[in-house]
This record gives structure tokens, C-alpha cells and sequence, in this order.
């Protein structure tokens, strides 16, 4: 409030109350008297606590006396509830010159007698959260540490009587690998099985199940992969998917690796391999996703390759070109490239180098083609396999079809 020369005044509240004040005069006049020592309520000792002991301690003076020494941080720091345990004995930690156990104070310092807390203030990381700092795999699991080559010894192949999975169960066999090789009939036998490398090679391959039934080509080719990545456990996973992600499967400067992909722009059958291909980026932390192109080799049942020799009608255009791998080639490959550390990153176009006409195969085959052939869709694929080539050595698409072709021939590799 203003003063009549100008000046302001601040009043000030009364430092107590009445009560207060009233109260004081009673003591000083002895009307109120402290309550004794004996009379005051003791806290509940430790030892009547249901499940607990105390812990010795030596008390504050092992801390300030010359004998005690410095005693190291450790570093689980601040992890005071050990010694609420039953036990009542913390751990991993040193004893005090006395040869007991430190107190709870012992644990907070260092060579000062000062708490850590006060001197270093609190940890930077707790240890709870070093453990969620982890790199996390799509399940909200830590992942687990990139493996190298040298320590995959066991290797699951699903898929394994098939026309690719057969070949990399061979293949893991001749390497040494602890092989469990699966399959329709002894799936349900293994769930559950542990293995270094895992290599899921039952995907579907016939495309016009996608066309004709969508529900049915996403349980085999979608469905199925979230069931592998769930029913084994495994360090390292590889996902044999396919070229037909790509809208463009037959420009190799528009199907690279890094191609932004539109899922509007796919058939059902690359949709569906893009949506497994989520899955295991999802839920396998280590991870190696192939796309690949066409296979000869044993066990063919199916392309234009196996109705050429066997006798089949064609159903794709004489000048429809593809690149050709050789199943047993593709195989040395994902092993070659499992066995890096670390893995190359995925996903990984992987097939022949160059492709070859159905026309061409024909004459090296001696055989000639079909009328209505010439009446059938025009196709062509071919993947852009050049970071490919720079990881490992491709063969020649041409010289895997004349070597197959010769093979077939000469009885070496009976076709079904």
C-alpha cells in the first residue's frame, strides 16, 4: 500500500498462528512435556518382517576409518534391492575390512566417503535399461547377436524334398551341418527344433494359384512363412523369395535392389511374396532375403525348359526370354553367402548372368517347337543380379542350359 511521501509498504503475514504461539507458551510454562526415550515407538525391525533377514553391516564407520579401503563401483550400481532378499547376502560385491559383508552404504562409494550419488550423480544407464537398449527384433525381443559364419553348425531346410529345397539339404549335408531336413509329412514332428541357419525354401512357385484362388496362394505363400518364423527357433533365417516382386520383372534397369516398390503395381503372386518377405524383416533380425529368377537341375517338373525335353506343350511365345539358374549352383551360393560376416543385406536379387531364348533351347535341345506355341503369351524375365556378381562369382545362363540339357541326355539327370 502507498504512503502519504510516496513510498510503498509491504505488509507482513505473522510468523505463527494464535495455536501456535499459544502452544509454545505451554511448553516454556512445562504445561506440554516431551515424551521420554522408552515411551517413543520403535520402527518395526527387518527380522520381524516376514521373509527377511537384516544385513550385517559394520555401519557408517567401516566407511570413514583409515582401515577400510576404497572400495570399487560396481558395476550393477545402485542395485540396492539385493539386500532386501532373504538371503540377506548381496552378490558379487567385495567384503570390508572386517570380513563381513559392506553395509548398504559400503555399495554407494568409492575412495570418498561421500555416496556415489552425491559424486558422480545418478548412473547415466541403469542397468534395466542397458538391457532395453538393445537392438529389438519385430516381436519386442532383444535380437540377438550377429552370428558369423564360423558358428553355424546346425542348419534347418524347410521344404526339403522339394525342387530347390532338395538341392540346399544336399548342399548343407556335403558343408557338414547337423541337417533337419522338413517337410509335409514330419513338420509337426520338429516344431519347436533349434537351428543356427534356418532356410524356408516351401514357398509356392505356381503363379496361377494366386490368379484363380487369392486365398489359397496367400496361406501357402504368406501364411506359411508367419508359421515357419513361429514354429522353430533359429540364429539366422533366409527367405527364398521371387523376381516377380518387381512390376518390371524383365528390365533389369528397373528391377535393382533398391527399386521403390508400389504393391498396387504387382500381380497377386509378387504381392504375396512382398507381404512374406514383411514378415521376415518383422521377426528375424538376422535375416537374408533372396529374389530369384528361373532353375534348372534335378527334380524339374515345370518351365519351358522341362516341356521342351519331356514333350509338353509350351505355354509361353518361342522368342519369350528367361534367366537360368541351376538349383545345385543356387545352392553353393546362399551357403556362400550364409556363411559371411556379416551377411550381405537384403533383399538380394540372385540368379544367372544373361538369359536365353525358349527358341534357342529348342535347338540346343534338337527340338522343334510346336505350332500353337507361337500363339502364346510373350514373356520375359530377367533380374538385375549386379551387386550380386560382385559378392560371388554367377554362372553363365546360356552354359547352365547347354550342361543341363547334355546331363538330361545322357541319362545323368532323368526328368520326371
Amino acid at each position: 500500500m502507498s504512503t502519504a511521501n510516496g513510498t510503498t509498504s509491504i505488509s507482513k503475514r505473522p510468523m505463527s498462528s494464535p495455536r501456535l504461539s499459544e502452544n509454545i507458551s505451554k511448553r516454556k510454562n512445562g504445561a506440554i512435556k516431551p515424551l521420554p526415550p522408552s515411551a517413543r515407538a520403535a520402527p518395526p525391525a527387518i527380522s520381524s518382517m516376514p521373509g527377511m533377514s537384516p544385513p550385517p553391516s559394520p555401519g557408517l564407520s567401516a566407511i570413514t576409518t583409515p582401515a577400510n579401503p576404497s572400495i570399487s563401483r560396481p558395476d550393477d550400481e545402485f542395485q540396492f534391492v539385493n539386500w532386501l532378499k532373504p538371503s540377506g547376502k548381496p552378490p558379487g560385491f567385495p567384503a570390508t575390512s572386517s570380513g563381513t559383508p559392506p553395509s548398504p552404504m559400503d555399495r554407494w562409494t568409492k575412495s570418498s566417503t561421500r555416496p556415489a550419488c552425491m559424486r558422480w550423480g545418478f548412473p547415466a544407464t541403469h542397468p534395466w535399461k542397458k538391457a532395453s537398449a538393445a537392438p529389438s527384433s519385430g516381436s519386442g525381443r532383444p535380437a540377438r547377436k550377429e552370428p558369423s559364419g564360423s558358428s553355424l553348425k546346425t542348419c534347418l531346410v524347410i521344404g526339403a524334398r522339394g525342387f530347390i529345397g532338395s538341392a540346399i539339404a544336399a548342399e548343407a549335408a556335403a558343408r557338414g551341418y547337423r541337417l533337419t531336413a522338413l517337410d509335409v509329412d514330419n513338420y509337426a514332428k520338429h516344431r519347436g527344433t533349434n537351428a543356427d541357419l534356418l532356410i524356408n525354401a516351401a514357398g509356392n512357385s505356381r503363379k496361377y494359384i494366386d490368379d484363380q484362388d487369392p486365398v489359397r496362394g496367400y496361406d501357402l505363400s504368406v501364411t506359411s512363412v508367419m508359421n515357419v518364423l513361429h514354429d522353430f527357433h533359429f540364429t539366422r533365417f533366409v527367405q527364398l523369395s521371387s523376381g516377380a516382386v518387381y512390376p518390371n520383372e524383365g528390365d533389369p534397369h528397373r528391377n535393382a535392389e533398391d527399386t521403390p516398390l508400389t504393391p498396387a503395381g504387382m500381380s497377386r503372386y509378387g504381392f504375396h511374396k512382398w507381404l512374406a518377405e514383411q514378415l521376415v524383416l518383422h521377426y528375424a533380425p538376422h535375416h537374408l532375403i533372396l529374389r530369384l529368377g528361373g532353375f534348372v537341375g534335378p527334380r524339374l517338373v515345370k518351365n519351358a525348359v522341362c516341356d521342351l525335353l519331356s514333350g509338353n506343350p509350351l505355354h509361353v511365345h518361342p522368342d519369350s526370354e528367361f534367366q537360368f539358374m541351376d538349383t545345385r549352383d543356387l545352392a553353393r551360393a546362399v551357403f556362400e553367402l550364409c556363411e559371411r560376416s556379416p551377411v550381405p543385406a537384403s533383399p538380394l536379387n540372385l540368379s544367372s548372368r544373361g538369359t536365353a531364348s525358349v527358341r534357342q533351347i529348342a535347338e540346343w535341345a534338337g527340338v522343334n517347337l510346336p505350332p500353337d506355341a507361337f500363339q502364346r503369351p510373350l514373356v520375359r524375365a530377367e533380374l538385375n543380379v549386379g551387386q550380386a556378381a560382385r559378392l560371388l562369382p554367377l554362372p553363365d545362363t546360356s552354359q547352365t542350359l547347354r550342361t543341363f540339357i547334355q546331363e538330361v541326355r545322357t541319362g545323368a539327370l532323368p526328368l520326371p
